[in-house]
């Protein structure tokens, strides 16, 4: 929320955001976590990005990410 990591890594370029993403060999495990981190902060949601191994190595950049909500439904792109 501090935007340091702007700062931390100037020197590689200009960074406006970030997206954590998390790859796991399984979407239960995906879905674990998912319930763990529900009381992180909402305006923070759309920084987090999970898929599986096998979905990661199919097409990284496309629409297999899912979001933070576990009642978030929808795959996303990690690019527009």
């Amino acid at each position: 929320m501090s935007r340091r990591y702007a700062l931390s890594y100037a020197a590689y370029g200009e960074f406006r955001s970030f997206t954590l993403i998390f790859v796991s060999l399984s979407g239960e495990r995906i879905d674990n976590i998912r319930r763990e981190i529900q009381d992180l902060p909402q305006n923070l949601v759309g920084y987090y990005r999970f898929a599986t191994f096998d979905a990661a190595m199919g097409d990284f950049l496309g629409p297999i990410w899912k979001s933070r909500l576990i009642s978030d439904t929808m795959d996303y792109s990690l690019v527009r």
